[in-house]
């Protein structure tokens, strides 16, 4: 991802039990907005497949898809 002064605030997270994407990744990407002085918060959650999106009934297609 090209960050520049013009990138907006990011909010990054991740979970450590993502088997598709490694949480490495979501460290490595919190370093651009940085080295830019951008606004960022991440958060890196213990529990949680890949592809959570809000974890609640708004975007669940199941009920073993809600992680509170």
């Amino acid at each position: 991802m090209n960050v520049t002064e013009n990138t907006p605030p990011m909010f990054l997270w991740a979970t450590s039990e993502d088997s598709l994407v490694p949480v490495q990744h979501t460290i490595r990407m919190a370093n651009a907005p940085a080295d830019k002085n951008i606004p960022f918060e991440v958060h890196i959650f213990k529990k949680g497949p890949h592809g959570l999106s809000l974890c609640n009934q708004a975007t669940a297609q199941a009920k073993s898809q809600i992680y509170p």
